[in-house]
């Protein structure tokens, strides 16, 4: 592992992010964008300081498709890649007073769609994950964002759960599911 400290709403830190790890490692071959923030300062739509919608997109749009690019044009050079965009269902369900996160999200879903399209003539396999209310023993969550009773197994999701999905879609394995 080789960490960089990235600032992904910043075009040139994503192309420094990607020229460091290949400059490192000596190729590319896995790209998970997974870097996102979701405002502490949730607000009704019409009340959505322009800052937040910004920065926000700025994170988990702009950064995905940075970081993807970059990632992307030495994938396709090499004709071998596999990128893996961390969504959320919120792409698909937004909660309340969420509106960058959930735009966002919505938009990645339409990039992976886009990417996938674009470069699995080149080799490069591009998915994406969108799982529900994932937590960990440390998120202190409302309960009334707590979404957990609204999944099919009656429980959040474990970290360990979605890693697993991540693998495959990185691996060898993963050669027919595309977009």
């Amino acid at each position: 592992a080789l960490p960089v400290a990235t600032d992904v709403s910043d075009e040139a830190a994503c192309q420094r992010l990607i020229r460091t790890t290949i400059e490192h490692f000596g190729d590319l071959h896995i790209l998970v964008n997974n870097a996102a923030i979701a405002s502490p300062e949730r607000r009704p739509f019409q009340e959505m300081p322009t800052e937040v919608w910004r920065r926000t997109l700025g994170v988990n749009l702009d950064g995905m498709f940075w970081c993807g690019r970059a990632a992307a044009r030495e994938m396709a050079a090499a004709g071998y890649g596999r990128i893996v965009n961390v969504l959320a269902i919120q792409a698909r369900v937004p909660l309340p007073h969420n509106a960058p996160y959930a735009a966002s999200k919505g938009a990645g879903m339409s990039l992976t769609r886009s990417m996938a399209i674009d470069l699995a003539p080149h080799g490069v396999i591009v998915n994406a994950i969108a799982p529900g209310p994932v937590y960990v023993a440390a998120d202190a969550v409302p309960p009334e964002v707590d979404q957990s009773a609204a999944t099919l197994v009656r429980r959040a999701g474990r970290p360990a759960e979605v890693a697993a999905l991540a693998v495959f879609l990185a691996s060898d394995e993963c050669t027919f599911v595309v977009g």
